[in-house]
C-alpha cells in the first residue's frame, strides 16, 4: 500500500501536463459522459460523474463501475477535477478489475480534489465503489478518465546557482540554466515547465527571471519528452529576494548659517521576511443601537498554500471575540468563509431560552456610546462550555462591574453551527463577521477580534533578515563638504561654505549586495546684507532717523540690532533709532540671525549736530527765444558751506557747485529745481527751489507755395507768412524785393531769393531761400544709319529725350503719339523721321534717319534618304549659293547642332521627326525652314517567348512555344538545340523523354524591312521522382510475389534507406540497397515471420533534383 500512495503522488505531478492537453481536447471535440453505475466500461476518454451529473448525488447510493483502458498495454487512470461528497460518504478506488483488488485512493468530503490516480496492476484497470449513507448529499465529482502506458520518465537536472539561496535584490533577474536535464534512451525532451514560485512560469531550457517581490522563492522545473512521459524526480534552486531595510536618519540642526557646521547620522535596521501568514486580528467595531441592523467586519487571511481549502471542522481551531454589549437578547452573530459558507456563532434572538437582558462584557447600561470592558469570548466546534443559547439558560453568568447584572462568563463556548460546514471553504482570503442587532434601547463594542488556524496547516517556516556591516563600505554618507566622519561612516559633520541647499545622502549595502538610500536636505542661510543710512527729518531741527536697509540676498529668522556708541541715540538696540548727537559721530550698527552670532554683517554712518537751512531764489528771463536767463539763490544757516545742484525738468543734472554760499545758475527758458545740500559742517540737512526762466515765442517764418519752375517767358509768385517774436515782424527780401510781398518775378535765367524776419528787439527768424528755375530746350538722339535684312522688324527709339516741360509728343510721320518708338518692317531701303514737342512755348526738334535693307538667297532643305529601321543614319544638305552659309540644324530627336550646310545625324530611336534649318548667310541675315515628318524611323523587332508547361517533365516532354515579340516581328524561325527547328510563332516540340536535362532554344524575327533580331534560352526538362511501394507480399514458396521491394525512377542509390519495424518497434529488416528486397524474414537470414501487418520506414533522394523524401506505411505479410 505505501508503494501504490507513492505512486499515486508521483503520478499527480508527472500526468498534469496530460490532463491539460485532455481538457482542451474537450473543449474541441464532445467527450463521452459516464455517470456512477454498476458496470465495466472501456473507453479511453470520458467524462465521469456521480449519479446526480450536473446535481448532487442521492442518499443511500452503493454503486461498483470498472473502467479497463481500450489499448493493449495500457493503464487507466482518473484525473478528478472537482470532488465533494457528503458527511460519511465514500468513493474508494482499487487497482484493479474488481474490489479485491488493491486500494489506491478512498475519498471522503473534498479529499480527491486535483487529485490524479493511476492504475499499476498487469490489467490497467481501475474500479470505483461509492457507498452514501442518508446524513446528506453534496455536489459529488467531476473527473476525466484517460488511459496511458507507462513511461521512462525524463529526469530534471538544474544548474546550481552561485549559492544556495542565491541572494539577490528586488528587480533582479536570475539565469537559470537545464540544458543537464536529459530523458530515457531513444527519447527527447520536448517541453520545459519552471514554476518560479511567484505565479510565473518559463517554458525554455535557459531562462531569465526577474523576480520583483522580497521573499523566498523555490524554483522547480518540470521536463516532458517526445511520446509525453513527464519527469517525476524532483529538482529544485532557492532564490532569496532581499527586504528594503528601514533607514532612520537625523540632520541636526536642519538649517545653518554660513561658517556653522551640521551633523548628519544615520541607522538601518534589516526587515525581517517570513513565510509565516500574520496573525488574522481585526480591530474596533461599534455596535450602536438598532433595530434588524447589521454590522460586519473582515479579517483577511493570506500565506497559505494556493488552493488551501477547509477539510475538517478542526481546521479552525477557534474564533475570538472581545467585546462588551447591554442585551444579549437581541444579537445575533456569524462568520461567512470567502467562499460564502455561513456558520452561526451565536443566535440569543432566535434560538435563546436564557434571560434577554443578560450582558456580555461589562458594558455601561443604558448605552450612552461610551464603551465599557470588553471580555474575551471563543467559539469552536468543541467548546469547554456548550452554546450561548444553553448556557445562558444554565445561569453561567459573572457579574458585571460598571452596572451590576449578569454577564455571560468570559471563556469557550461551542458554536451553535459546527465548524464542518466550512468544509470545501478556502482558507486564503476574507473572513466576515456579521453582528445583527435586532432590538433598540441597546449598544456594544467589539474591541477585536480574530481567527486561530490549525497550526499544522502553516506552511513550512522560513525567515531571513538582509545584515548590514560596520564597515563604510556598507554604510556611509555622501554629499558636499563633509569635514568629520564618525566610526562605521553613519554619522558625519559637514560644513558648507556658501548659502543655499544641500543635499545628504546616507546609502547602505546588504550582504544581497543591494543598495537603498534614503537623502536629508541641509539648508545654508546667507549672513545678513546691509546698508546703514542716516536720513534727515522734514527739519533740518528735528533728529536724524537711522535706519538699516537688507539687501538681497535676505537672511532669514529674527535678526538682532546693536547700535554704538549709545550716545545721542532713542534705542541702541532697535533697527531704527534716532539719533541727535552733540559732536560729529560715526554710529556702528551690528547685525546677526539671533542664535547665530556668527551670521553678522556691520556697517556704519556719520552723522552731524543739528543745524538751520534758509534759502531764495532770483530770476531773469530771456530776451528773445533761445536766448539764455539766470536763477541766483541767495542761501542762510549755521550748516555751510554748501553744495548745489540744479537739475531741469527731466530731471537731468545741468550744474554742480560745491562748498559755496551761494549759486547762479544761467540757461535756456524752461523749470529747474536745485538742491541745497549741508557740506562737512553740517549733517546732511538738504532745502529744495525750484523757479522758472521764461522767453517770448520764437520768430517764425514759412513760404508759401513750391511751384517756381517756368518757361523761359513765364512768371514765379514769392510769398511767405511771418510771426511770434515781440511787437510784430518784418520780412526782409533779397534782390531789391521790398515789403511782405507776394513778388511776381521773371528773371532770365536760374535766380535763387532769400527772406527772413525781424521782430522790435531784433530777434530774428531763419533766413529761407526759394529758387526760380527756367526749362531747358528739347533735345534727342536718332542713329545716322540702321542696316537690316529684308522683312525684319526694325525699332527706331528716340534716345537721350529731355527739355521742356516734359508733356511730350512724338510725330513719326503719321501725327503726333506718346511713344518714343517706332518699328518698320522694309524690303528697300527708305529715310524714316521724328519731330518732338512738349506742352510749354519751346521750340518743336526734328531729327532723321536712314534704314538700310540688304537681300538674301533662297532657303532649300533636302535629305539622301527619309526611311530606315533603328538605328537609322541620315544626310542633310542645305544649297548654299553664297559659299559661307552657316546652319543650325534641329534634326527633331533633341539633338541640335552649329555646322556646315550639310551633315550627317543618326536617329537611335523609332518614330516621326520634324527637321529644321536656320541659316546665317554671309551678310548676318537668317533664314529658317522646318519639315514635318521629314524623317521616319522603324523599331527593330524583338525576340521574345514563353512556353508552357513551366516546368516540363520527362512524364510530358512536349512543350508549347508563345512567341511574344512586338507586332512589329513579321517572320520566325525557331531552332531547339539542333534537335528540330520551325517557323511558326507558336510551335509545339517534343524532347526526349529517357532523362531529364537543359536544352538552348533560339528564336529569330524580323520586321517588314527584314531587320532581325534574336534571343536564346535554356529549356529545363526536369526528371521525375517516381516511388512505388508494394503494400503485400506473399512468402509462401509458390515463386509469386516472394519479396518485398521498393520500385521507381530517379531514385538515388546512394541516399537509399529502408527499414522494417515489428508491432513493438524492433527493427527486423534495413537496406541502403534499392534492389534488395525483403524476403519475409527477420534481417533475410532468420525463420519465417508471421501473417501480419508491419509498418516501414523508406528515405529517398532524387538523383536529378536531389529532393529527399521520407515515407511510412505498412505491408500486409500473406501466406
Amino acid at each position: 500500500m505505501p508503494d501504490q500512495r507513492t505512486h499515486v503522488k508521483r503520478l499527480r505531478h508527472s500526468l498534469l501536463v496530460l490532463c491539460g492537453s485532455l481538457l482542451m481536447s474537450s473543449v474541441a471535440f464532445a467527450q463521452p459522459v459516464v455517470l456512477m453505475n454498476d458496470g465495466v466500461d472501456s473507453l479511453c476518454n470520458a467524462l465521469f460523474y456521480d449519479s446526480g451529473y450536473n446535481g448532487d448525488h442521492g442518499n443511500g447510493e452503493y454503486s461498483v463501475l470498472t473502467f479497463c483502458p481500450g489499448i493493449p498495454g495500457a493503464l487507466s487512470q482518473v484525473a478528478f477535477l472537482q470532488f465533494q461528497v457528503g458527511p460519511g460518504d465514500v468513493l474508494n478506488v482499487y487497482d484493479g478489475p474488481n474490489t479485491g483488488s488493491p486500494l489506491l485512493a478512498s475519498g471522503t468530503g473534498g479529499t480527491l480534489s486535483g487529485l490524479v490516480v493511476a492504475a499499476t496492476g498487469a490489467s490497467g484497470c481501475l474500479t470505483f465503489e461509492f457507498t452514501s449513507d442518508g446524513a446528506g448529499v453534496a455536489l459529488g465529482w467531476e473527473a476525466q478518465i484517460l488511459c496511458d502506458q507507462p513511461c521512462d520518465e525524463p529526469t530534471v537536472v538544474i544548474a546550481p546557482l552561485a549559492a544556495d539561496p542565491l541572494k539577490i535584490c528586488p528587480g533582479e533577474a536570475v539565469t537559470f540554466d537545464a540544458g543537464g536535464s536529459f530523458a530515457a534512451p531513444g527519447r527527447i525532451i520536448t517541453s520545459y515547465l519552471w514554476d518560479f514560485d511567484d505565479g510565473a512560469t518559463g517554458t525554455s531550457a535557459q531562462e531569465v527571471h526577474v523576480f520583483p517581490a522580497p521573499g523566498e522563492y523555490t524554483v522547480t522545473l518540470t521536463v516532458t519528452d517526445d511520446i509525453g512521459c513527464v519527469s517525476v524526480n524532483y529538482e529544485d534552486v532557492r532564490v532569496r529576494v532581499g527586504t528594503v531595510p528601514e533607514l532612520d536618519v537625523s540632520l541636526g540642526p536642519t538649517t545653518i548659517c554660513d561658517g556653522e557646521t551640521a551633523t548628519l547620522v544615520g541607522a538601518t535596521e534589516g526587515t525581517v521576511w517570513t513565510n509565516v501568514p500574520q496573525p488574522f486580528v481585526d480591530g474596533l467595531t461599534v455596535l450602536p443601537d438598532g433595530s434588524g441592523v447589521s454590522y460586519s467586519a473582515g479579517v483577511n487571511i493570506s500565506g497559505f498554500p494556493a488552493g488551501t481549502q477547509i477539510t475538517t471542522g478542526t481546521d479552525i481551531t477557534q474564533v475570538c471575540l472581545v467585546m462588551e454589549h447591554s442585551y444579549i437578547g437581541d444579537l445575533s452573530v456569524t462568520l461567512t468563509c470567502p467562499n460564502g459558507t455561513q456558520v452561526t456563532l451565536f443566535d440569543e434572538y432566535n434560538l435563546g431560552t436564557g434571560a434577554g437582558n443578560t450582558f456580555l462584557g461589562d458594558p455601561i447600561d443604558p448605552g450612552t456610546g461610551t464603551p465599557g470592558n470588553g471580555w474575551q469570548y471563543c467559539f469552536s466546534t468543541t467548546g469547554v462550555f456548550g452554546p450561548f443559547s444553553l448556557e445562558n439558560a444554565a445561569g453561567n453568568h459573572t457579574l458585571s462591574t460598571i452596572n451590576p447584572g449578569n454577564s455571560m462568563t468570559p471563556g469557550s463556548y461551542t458554536s451553535e453551527d459546527p465548524f464542518t460546514d466550512f468544509v470545501g471553504c478556502d482558507l486564503n482570503g476574507t473572513w466576515t463577521l456579521t453582528i445583527t442587532d435586532n432590538l433598540l434601547a441597546d449598544d456594544g463594542f467589539i474591541f477585536s477580534w480574530w481567527i486561530d488556524v490549525d497550526p499544522s496547516l502553516y506552511p513550512a517556516v522560513v525567515e531571513f533578515t538582509p545584515s548590514y556591516g560596520a564597515g563604510c563600505d556598507s554604510t556611509y554618507w555622501s554629499g558636499p563638504d563633509i569635514v568629520w566622519n564618525g566610526p562605521g561612516c553613519d554619522s558625519v559633520e559637514v560644513a558648507p561654505s556658501l548659502p543655499g541647499t544641500y543635499d545628504y545622502t546616507y546609502t547602505v549595502t546588504d550582504d544581497h549586495g543591494c543598495t537603498y538610500d534614503t537623502t536629508l536636505t541641509l539648508t545654508v542661510t546667507p549672513s545678513p546684507t546691509i546698508d546703514a543710512t542716516a536720513t534727515q527729518s522734514a527739519s533740518c531741527s528735528d533728529p536724524v532717523q537711522l535706519d538699516v536697509d537688507l539687501l538681497p540676498p535676505l537672511a532669514p529668522g529674527v535678526l538682532v540690532y546693536q547700535w554704538s556708541p549709545p550716545a545721542g541715540l532713542t534705542n541702541p538696540n532697535i533697527r531704527d533709532p534716532l539719533a541727535s548727537p552733540a559732536l560729529p559721530t560715526w554710529y556702528v550698527v551690528n547685525v546677526f540671525i539671533a542664535g547665530h552670532p556668527l551670521c553678522a554683517a556691520v556697517d556704519s554712518v556719520l552723522v552731524n549736530p543739528i543745524t538751520v537751512l534758509g534759502n531764495d531764489s532770483v530770476v531773469t528771463d530771456a530776451v528773445c527765444n533761445a536766448d539764455p536767463g539766470t536763477i541766483q539763490v541767495i542761501t542762510t544757516g549755521t550748516g555751510g558751506p554748501w553744495d548745489y545742484t540744479w537739475t531741469d525738468a527731466a530731471n537731468d543734472t545741468v550744474l554742480a557747485v560745491t562748498g559755496a554760499n551761494g549759486s547762479s545758475f544761467t540757461g535756456p527758458a524752461g523749470t529747474y529745481t536745485v538742491v541745497i545740500a549741508e557740506g562737512p559742517n553740517g549733517n546732511g540737512c538738504t532745502d529744495t527751489l525750484t523757479a522758472t526762466i521764461n522767453e517770448p515765442p520764437p520768430v517764425t517764418l514759412a513760404l508759401i507755395g513750391s511751384d517756381t519752375t517756368i518757361c523761359r517767358t513765364g512768371t514765379a509768385i514769392l510769398n511767405a507768412v511771418s510771426g511770434g517774436g515781440s511787437g510784430g515782424v518784418q520780412q526782409q527780401w533779397s534782390n531789391g524785393l521790398i515789403g511782405n510781398g507776394p513778388h511776381l518775378v521773371s528773371p532770365a535765367s536760374n535766380t535763387t531769393y532769400s527772406v527772413y524776419a525781424l521782430d522790435v528787439n531784433g530777434c530774428s527768424s531763419d533766413t529761407l531761400e526759394v529758387a526760380v528755375t527756367l526749362l531747358p530746350f528739347l533735345n534727342f538722339s536718332l542713329p545716322d544709319t540702321v542696316v537690316t535684312c529684308p522683312e525684319v522688324p526694325v525699332g527706331l527709339v528716340a534716345a537721350g529725350v529731355l527739355g521742356g516741360d516734359g508733356a511730350y509728343t512724338y510725330d513719326w510721320g503719321m501725327g503726333p503719339g506718346p511713344l518714343p518708338t517706332d518699328t518698320v518692317i522694309l524690303t528697300s531701303t527708305q529715310t524714316i523721321c521724328m519731330t518732338l514737342r512738349d506742352g510749354c512755348e519751346t521750340p518743336a526738334l526734328t531729327r532723321c534717319t536712314v534704314v538700310e535693307v540688304t537681300p538674301i538667297p533662297p532657303l532649300v532643305l533636302s535629305a539622301d534618304s527619309t526611311l530606315g529601321c533603328e538605328p537609322f543614319a541620315v544626310w542633310f544638305t542645305v544649297e548654299d549659293t553664297t559659299g559661307g552659309a552657316l546652319v543650325e540644324w534641329d534634326f527633331g530627336d533633341g539633338v541640335t547642332v552649329d555646322g556646315p550646310p550639310q551633315v550627317g545625324h543618326a536617329y537611335g530611336d523609332p518614330g516621326g521627326f520634324d527637321v529644321t534649318a536656320i541659316v546665317t548667310w554671309p551678310n548676318g541675315c537668317t533664314d529658317t525652314t522646318t519639315i514635318v515628318d521629314m524623317i521616319t524611323v522603324i523599331a527593330l523587332p524583338q525576340a521574345l517567348f514563353s512556353w508552357t508547361p513551366q516546368p516540363p517533365t520527362i512524364l510530358w516532354p512536349h512543350v508549347q512555344f508563345h512567341e511574344e515579340s512586338a507586332d512589329n516581328a513579321v517572320t520566325f524561325d525557331w531552332n531547339f538545340g539542333g534537335l528540330g527547328s520551325s517557323t511558326d510563332p507558336d510551335p509545339l516540340f517534343t524532347f526526349p523523354d529517357q532523362f531529364g536535362g537543359t536544352y538552348p532554344v533560339t528564336l529569330l524575327v524580323t520586321n517588314i524591312l527584314g531587320c532581325p533580331d534574336s534571343t536564346t534560352r535554356w529549356v529545363e526538362v526536369r526528371d521525375e521522382l517516381l516511388v512505388y511501394v508494394p503494400n503485400t507480399f506473399t512468402p509462401d514458396g509458390d515463386g509469386l510475389n516472394e519479396t518485398f521491394r521498393v520500385i521507381g525512377n530517379d531514385i538515388d542509390p546512394d541516399e537509399f534507406e529502408l527499414t522494417i519495424f515489428d508491432r513493438w518497434g524492433a527493427v527486423l529488416f534495413s537496406t541502403t540497397d534499392p534492389a534488395e528486397a525483403w524476403n519475409g524474414t527477420a534481417n533475410n537470414a532468420g525463420g519465417p515471420l508471421v501473417t501480419g501487418v508491419y509498418p516501414y520506414l523508406l528515405r529517398v533522394r532524387s538523383l536529378y533534383s536531389t529532393e529527399s523524401r521520407e515515407y511510412r506505411g505498412s505491408v500486409n505479410l500473406l501466406k
